[in-house]
């Protein structure tokens, strides 16, 4: 007897404790967003340096597993420097809207 049968029943029934696990954490959630917007520069930062640990993570287990002179491995430096820089102006637009949101809500240049 395979197991096909049980595949999608199985499934279901991860996809439905995940739903149940997530319902109560709307509140959380709520309550975070009012945390988000009294300290948004700590906000900003955490989400800053979440994404370049991500980025040095991923080039970090790329580089390990496609080994130092591969052309894979050189492919990825390339592509590993476009998605750096990508990142950098990504967060420095992110920067400017904040700083220019929390300057026209009266709540000065950086609050912390």
């Amino acid at each position: 007897m395979t197991a096909q049968p049980f595949l999608l029943p199985a499934a279901a029934l991860a996809v439905y404790a995940v739903l149940m696990a997530v319902n109560p954490a709307r509140r959380v959630l709520r309550d975070g967003r009012r945390c988000v917007s009294r300290f948004p520069v700590l906000w900003f930062l955490v989400i800053a340096v979440l994404h370049f640990f991500m980025l040095s993570l991923l080039d970090a287990v790329l580089t390990s597993g496609l080994g130092e002179s591969s052309a894979p491995a050189y492919a990825w430096r390339f592509v590993h420097s476009f998605l750096a820089a990508w990142l950098t102006g990504w967060l420095l637009a992110s920067w400017v809207c904040l700083v220019d949101a929390l300057g026209r809500s009266g709540r000065g240049p950086i609050p912390f």
